[in-house]
């Protein structure tokens, strides 16, 4: 089967799964390619649907598009996500969030609060993240399995 069957196959049970199930659910897990996650609060006015190339979710607190080839697998959870679980960690400095010692290949991941995530950096030792280059307001930042809650002024 070619991939863009699989593709639709998968659009059209995703889709049929999503409006038959969500109500039973809080949140909905969309686990990516890259091993990251984007987590979606499920509400009465969520609606999902694919175009040529994103997931598209409305009825949130943002729409959130997710591009459909950096998609794993989806997932529904009885939890609802919540960014205030995530303690700040005071490493925020002059403009930078500060990193020391971190092993080679070390993925630093920045996402926005509703789990869309933003950038994804390579980095490894003494490493510094330029705030400047992130929307302002709080970004949840993600290193080696350590969350860190932030707020970009």
């Amino acid at each position: 089967m070619s991939k863009f069957y699989r593709h639709l196959a998968l659009s059209l049970l995703t889709v049929g799964t999503l409006s038959a199930t969500a109500a039973n659910y809080k949140s909905l897990l969309i686990h990516l390619q890259d091993d990251t996650q984007v987590t979606v609060n499920l509400t009465e006015e969520f609606k999902a649907t694919f175009t040529d190339t994103d997931l598209h979710i409305e009825g949130v607190a943002e729409t959130i598009d997710v591009p459909r080839e950096k998609i794993a697998s989806f997932e529904f959870d009885n939890e609802i996500s919540s960014v205030d679980a995530i303690t700040a960690d005071p490493v925020q400095q002059d403009g930078y969030l500060a990193f020391c010692g971190l092993p080679a290949g070390t993925a630093v991941q920045v996402f926005r609060t509703d789990g869309v995530c933003l950038a994804t950096y390579a980095a490894e030792g003494d490493w510094r993240l330029d705030l400047s280059t992130l929307p302002k307001g709080v970004c949840i930042v993600s290193v080696n399995g350590m969350s860190y809650k932030i707020n970009v002024k």
